[in-house]
Protein backbone atom coordinates (compact mmCIF):
# COMPACT_ATOMS: atom_id res chain seq x y z
CA UNK A 1 0.00 0.00 0.00
CA UNK A 2 2.74 2.36 0.60
CA UNK A 3 4.70 1.66 -2.43
CA UNK A 4 1.49 2.28 -4.15
CA UNK A 5 1.23 5.68 -2.59
CA UNK A 6 4.53 6.36 -3.74
CA UNK A 7 4.40 5.47 -7.11
CA UNK A 8 1.20 7.52 -7.18
CA UNK A 9 3.56 10.60 -6.00
CA UNK A 10 6.70 9.87 -8.74
CA UNK A 11 5.29 12.37 -11.13
CA UNK A 12 4.49 15.37 -8.53
CA UNK A 13 8.31 15.05 -7.08
CA UNK A 14 9.97 14.36 -10.36
CA UNK A 15 12.73 16.95 -10.93
CA UNK A 16 14.19 15.59 -14.11
CA UNK A 17 13.84 16.41 -17.99
CA UNK A 18 10.10 15.31 -18.57
CA UNK A 19 8.91 18.19 -16.25
CA UNK A 20 10.97 20.59 -18.11
CA UNK A 21 9.92 22.24 -21.32
CA UNK A 22 11.98 21.06 -24.61
CA UNK A 23 11.84 24.21 -27.47
CA UNK A 24 12.76 23.96 -30.92
CA UNK A 25 14.64 26.86 -31.73
CA UNK A 26 14.02 28.85 -34.59
CA UNK A 27 16.05 29.12 -37.62
CA UNK A 28 18.25 32.42 -37.81
CA UNK A 29 16.08 35.06 -40.04
CA UNK A 30 20.26 35.76 -41.81
CA UNK A 31 20.06 31.73 -42.92
CA UNK A 32 16.91 32.74 -45.79
CA UNK A 33 17.32 35.93 -46.48
CA UNK A 34 17.61 37.32 -50.18
CA UNK A 35 20.27 39.85 -49.01
CA UNK A 36 23.82 38.85 -49.50
CA UNK A 37 26.33 39.49 -46.56
CA UNK A 38 27.22 43.18 -47.30
CA UNK A 39 30.25 43.35 -45.44
CA UNK A 40 32.26 41.02 -42.85
CA UNK A 41 29.82 42.11 -39.70
CA UNK A 42 26.53 40.69 -41.32
CA UNK A 43 28.82 37.62 -42.20
CA UNK A 44 29.95 37.03 -38.86
CA UNK A 45 26.66 37.91 -37.07
CA UNK A 46 24.99 35.40 -39.09
CA UNK A 47 27.65 33.14 -38.27
CA UNK A 48 27.35 33.63 -34.47
CA UNK A 49 23.68 33.29 -34.99
CA UNK A 50 23.79 30.34 -36.52
CA UNK A 51 26.32 28.81 -34.15
CA UNK A 52 23.98 29.51 -31.32
CA UNK A 53 21.29 27.79 -33.45
CA UNK A 54 23.24 24.92 -33.52
CA UNK A 55 23.79 24.30 -30.09
CA UNK A 56 20.65 25.37 -29.56
CA UNK A 57 19.20 22.07 -31.68
CA UNK A 58 21.60 20.38 -29.57
CA UNK A 59 19.95 20.97 -26.46
CA UNK A 60 16.58 20.48 -27.63
CA UNK A 61 17.73 16.79 -28.35
CA UNK A 62 19.13 16.50 -25.76
CA UNK A 63 15.71 17.45 -24.11
CA UNK A 64 13.74 15.05 -25.92
CA UNK A 65 16.22 12.35 -25.43
CA UNK A 66 16.19 13.14 -21.46
CA UNK A 67 12.27 13.26 -22.02
CA UNK A 68 11.81 9.81 -23.62
CA UNK A 69 13.97 8.25 -21.45
CA UNK A 70 11.87 9.33 -18.31
CA UNK A 71 8.71 8.29 -20.12
CA UNK A 72 10.21 4.61 -20.94
CA UNK A 73 10.36 4.13 -16.92
CA UNK A 74 7.34 5.60 -16.02
CA UNK A 75 5.73 3.04 -18.71
CA UNK A 76 8.43 0.19 -16.90
CA UNK A 77 6.90 1.20 -13.33
CA UNK A 78 3.34 1.18 -14.79
CA UNK A 79 4.12 -2.73 -16.14
CA UNK A 80 5.55 -3.49 -13.27
CA UNK A 81 2.63 -1.87 -10.78
CA UNK A 82 0.19 -4.42 -13.50
CA UNK A 83 2.33 -7.27 -13.02
CA UNK A 84 2.08 -7.26 -8.62
CA UNK A 85 -1.56 -6.17 -9.26
CA UNK A 86 -1.82 -9.22 -11.58
CA UNK A 87 -0.31 -11.88 -9.44
CA UNK A 88 -2.37 -10.38 -6.19
CA UNK A 89 -5.45 -10.55 -8.36
CA UNK A 90 -4.30 -14.40 -9.58
CA UNK A 91 -3.80 -15.00 -5.38
CA UNK A 92 -7.32 -13.71 -4.65
CA UNK A 93 -9.09 -15.56 -7.38
CA UNK A 94 -7.62 -18.74 -6.47
CA UNK A 95 -9.21 -18.57 -3.17
CA UNK A 96 -5.89 -17.34 -1.08
CA UNK A 97 -6.33 -15.03 2.04
CA UNK A 98 -2.59 -14.79 2.79
CA UNK A 99 -1.96 -13.06 -0.69
CA UNK A 100 1.10 -10.02 -0.72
Amino acid sequence: MIRAALIALLPFVSTGAAGAMCFEPSEPYCVRSSNTFEDRYAFDSCLREMEAYRNGVTAFQSCREDEIAEIQDEIQCALRTLEEAVKLWNCRAKGGTLCP
